[in-house]
């Protein structure tokens, strides 16, 4: 399965949740929002062989969304005259001599919040999207570098990597952390807010902040810039392509000191951790509903919780963010 399969993958998923006390990206004007992305912001940022991702906290908001339509959102998934997007445009362009259509931009969280672009997001619903919405899009993106924009985005990526969180932005620029091969860096929100905090006292932090990550990437942006095929995230067909059905082995060893064998209706030459959909047998989920396959569990140490024999949905497969002694494995 290619990049655009599985990240058409994550957007259907993206598009059949819904999270309590969240709007849906769909919810608006008759969908004009909607798009085969997990963030319309992929929609101008859309390179998926970028060496680069961005990650930003959300999209929009209830209030924002709410308004008469906004074509620019709908066309281009952000509006060119923000802040947050022009200083981050100037910033990447200043330290790796690329555009945002260089590199693959998404949000950690999908939904939409209630009240105003202000309005924050509970940590534990951030930390609950990372898992089955951004840490699939670095695997399958593969970047070189994750810019995190934002001190509550990093911290919702450590925690969901099993990391301690930094207690502020300063500490969060200094402890960069691996996804396998992925290095990822915290920078300051580029909204006005953000850059103006860590620059306060007239001291230009943040030109300084992004120098010291260059200098630890040594990349050049796009593993694809001397090539003219540069492969671009694109809106797909609406067919339904299915799911990827597993089975638990009905031989499966279930033990908190071993793994549990998978057998997959696609093959792999390699052993990868994947997150999966638990069928909930009936039960009411307060976030999937009834009958749902709902539970996004990372195969840690609950997955020998599993039963020989259960139907699981394939979220997404995973390599190396997790301690290979806890993930699920499959050949």
């Amino acid at each position: 399965m290619g990049k655009q399969s599985e990240l058409l993958a994550l957007t259907k998923l993206r598009q059949s949740t819904r999270y309590p006390g969240y709007k849906c990206i769909g919810d608006y004007h008759s969908g004009a929002y909607e798009s085969d992305f997990v963030s319309p912001y992929t929609k101008t940022a859309g390179n998926v062989d970028a060496e680069i991702m961005v990650m930003l906290q959300d999209w929009a908001s209830d209030g924002v969304l709410s308004k008469k339509l906004h074509e620019p959102s709908v066309s281009w998934g952000h509006e060119p005259s923000l802040p947050t997007n022009r200083n981050l445009i100037r910033l990447l362009n200043e330290n790796f001599g690329l555009h945002l259509q260089d590199v693959y931009g998404t949000n950690l969280f999908p939904f939409i919040k209630l009240g105003g672009m202000s309005t924050s997001i509970r940590r534990a619903d951030l930390n609950v999207a990372a898992l089955p919405f951004a840490l699939p899009q670095i695997h399958i993106v593969d970047p070189k570098l994750v810019i995190c924009l934002g001190l509550v985005t990093f911290n919702a990526l450590r925690q969901a990597c099993n990391l301690r969180p930094c207690p502020n932005m300063h500490s969060a620029i200094e402890n960069p952390f691996n996804i396998g091969s992925t290095r990822v860096w915290c920078q300051a929100h580029t909204g006005a807010f953000g850059q103006n905090n860590r620059n306060r006292g007239g001291v230009n932090r943040v030109s300084d902040d992004w120098r010291e990550m260059k200098a630890d990437i040594g990349t050049t942006g796009n593993r694809a810039t001397h090539s003219s095929r540069v492969q671009r995230a694109v809106e797909a067909p609406h067919s339904d392509r299915g799911r990827r059905i597993i089975r638990v082995a009905k031989d499966a060893v279930k033990s908190q000191k071993s793994n549990v064998s998978v057998q997959l209706s696609f093959k792999s030459s390699q052993r990868q951790t994947i997150v999966y959909l638990n069928n909930c047998q009936g039960k009411n989920h307060s976030l999937y509903g009834k009958d749902a396959f709902y539970d996004l569990w990372a195969t840690d140490s609950r997955a020998p919780n599993l039963s020989a024999g259960q139907e699981c949905i394939v979220a997404a497969c995973l390599e190396d963010w997790l301690p290979a002694r806890r993930g699920l494995e499959f050949h």
